[in-house]
């Protein structure tokens, strides 16, 4: 049996280690990858018709010159090929505009109505930020440390997160 201050010292031990390695990988803060929802993503415009804005945030300066549209930074969904009926993902193509050094959104360059959104009256997509090298680069902090995007604890990794669009 584990004496109550031997338990006390092992959950501080545990928790202070915890709160280090938290505090040591360079992550994805917001959006989230816990939900799927509309919550971290809009639409441009006063009738919310205009372009899709997603806003990103890091624990950490972000080296913005890694941040790279079709290379470390993909937003994606999946098309029905009209012709064979296979599904493929299509890549959504935008732009960066940085809020500081810990954040950016990422703004389509179509409107709402152009998007190649296809199926039911949901569809998703992906957005991708790439922390694992596969020649395209990865997506790095000002001091160099690759992003954990994973979030295992260890440099490196892609963060995904899936959104659904309520049709």
């Amino acid at each position: 049996m584990i004496g109550k201050s031997t338990l006390t010292k092992t959950i501080f031990v545990g928790l202070f280690v915890l709160l280090l390695s938290g505090c040591s990988t360079f992550q994805v803060t917001k959006p989230t990858t816990a939900a799927q929802g509309a919550s971290d993503f809009t639409f441009g415009g006063t009738d919310l018709q205009g372009p899709l804005i997603i806003k990103v945030q890091f624990n950490q300066a972000v080296d913005s010159g890694t941040v790279i549209p079709g290379k470390t930074l993909i937003l994606d969904t999946q098309i029905r090929d009209p012709q064979n009926g296979q599904l493929t993902r299509k890549e959504i193509d935008g732009t960066v505009q940085w809020n500081g050094d810990q954040e950016f959104t990422y703004t389509t360059t179509k409107i709402r109505k152009d998007l190649p959104f296809q199926g039911g009256p949901d569809v998703g997509f992906t957005l991708t930020l790439i922390g694992t090298d596969k020649g395209n680069g990865v997506v790095k902090a000002k001091d160099g440390t690759l992003l954990d995007g994973d979030k295992d604890g260890t440099a490196g990794g892609d963060y995904k997160r899936q959104f659904l669009l309520p049709g």
